[in-house]
Formats: structure tokens, C-alpha cells, sequence
């Protein structure tokens, strides 16, 4: 990519993104070429499977993919100026210790009753038979069905969620606490380098914590 575009000879920079840089709709003037920057982007968008730290940029790229201007290609053209300094960073796998503990999930069976709803509304055609019309609105009570049990479902995880963290968490004379949350402060939030363009500091400090090395550097 960085042969492509001429840029094997430019200045690298730190961060992908300026932290005060917002990017509009049009921004700049309209690109003469919008197919170079299509091609670049989704270049970059096969590279974010690998490198995080650029995930949040080339997301708001992916925006402009239609009409792109200018100011867009110089933020993607600065992408490439940043992965020039950090082309040996990659994401470490390795055993760091942790542990979890999974446990058994009890299957949940939910039985349904064809019901029907006080609800009323004009048909947009005319069945020729009372089967047809009988199929019709089973298959009306059946999307409902279908809504309610979905909802139903997410409220009882939301419930299961909720009581399975507070058994958890409060502590009993016979059952101590398994797990303690803790506060994290703002500048350790990790997921900031998937939501935000951030500073030179802050994405050297998470690419760490994330696991990433530069296999380039020296030792």
C-alpha cells in the first residue's frame, strides 16, 4: 500500500488519526478519483483484523466510500504514514495465566399459546375462501408469537445475567464473593482504541496492554 501510493519515502507519524481531527461529509473538495480511495480503505479494512489500533479510523473512512473528498484521503494517506512506524506491531497470543470458569448452562423451555390480540386493521386484498383468510391470520398470530417469545427470551437473560452477577458479588458468611469488580479509570479503558482517535500516548499504552509487540524492534 505504501508503494502504491507513493509514500515508501514519507514522514511516519504516531497516531492514525489526530485526536481534534473531525471528519465531515464534505471535507474539502471532491475527489477526482474516488476509485483509489475505495481501493485503499477496503485495503485497510482487511488490515484492522490484525491491527486494532486503526480500527476506529478506518471505520469512519468506511463512511465516505461513496462520495470521498480530499480531507478523507489525506486522513487515509495518514493511516499509511503511521502503519510505516508501526509495520512490525502485531498481536501477541500467549498464556498470561488467566483462568475461567464456565459454568453449565440448564436448558430453558418456553411453551407458547396461540392468543389473539385486540388489535384491528383494514386488509389490503380479499381472500375467496375462510381457509385462506384463517391461514392469513394465523400467520399474523404467529409473527407476534415469534416477537413476544424473542422478547420474552431477552428478558429472561437480561434477569439470569442480573442475579447470577449479584449471587456473585454479595458475600455471605457461608458463601464468600468469587468475583470483585474494580473501577477503571478513563485512560485505562482499552476499547478507546476501537471508539476514538486518540494520542501518541495513550495508543502506545494500550497496544501493550492488548498484547501487541513490534517484531521489527530491537532487542
Amino acid at each position: 500500500m505504501l508503494t502504491e501510493c507513493r509514500l515508501l519515502g514519507c514522514k511516519p507519524v504516531d497516531t492514525p488519526m489526530l485526536h481534534t481531527r473531525k471528519l465531515l461529509p464534505e471535507d474539502g473538495d471532491p475527489m477526482k478519483d474516488p476509485g483509489c480511495y475505495r481501493r485503499l480503505v477496503g485495503k485497510l479494512n482487511y488490515l484492522t483484523v490484525t491491527r486494532p489500533d486503526i480500527s476506529f479510523t478506518v471505520n469512519v473512512l468506511s463512511q465516505f466510500m461513496v462520495a470521498p473528498y480530499t480531507g478523507h484521503w489525506d486522513v487515509a494517506l495518514r493511516v499509511l504514514r503511521y502503519l510505516k512506524i508501526t509495520l512490525g506491531l502485531v498481536i501477541l497470543y500467549s498464556d498470561q495465566g488467566h483462568w475461567v470458569l464456565l459454568q453449565k448452562k440448564e436448558m430453558i423451555r418456553y411453551l407458547a399459546f396461540q392468543m389473539q390480540t385486540g388489535q384491528s386493521k383494514n386488509q389490503h386484498t380479499i381472500s375467496r375462501s375462510s381457509a385462506e383468510s384463517e391461514y392469513r391470520a394465523m400467520a399474523d398470530v404467529t409473527l407476534e408469537m415469534i416477537w413476544v417469545c424473542r422478547l420474552l427470551i431477552e428478558l429472561e437473560h437480561i434477569e439470569v445475567n442480573c442475579h447470577l452477577i449479584k449471587d456473585r458479588v454479595v458475600s455471605t458468611q457461608a458463601h464468600p464473593p468469587t468475583i470483585q469488580p474494580i473501577h477503571v479509570k478513563t485512560k485505562f479503558q482499552l476499547a478507546d482504541i476501537l471508539t476514538k482517535p486518540l494520542r501518541k500516548t495513550q495508543i502506545y499504552f494500550i497496544c501493550n496492554r492488548l498484547g501487541m509487540i513490534n517484531i521489527y524492534a530491537p532487542t
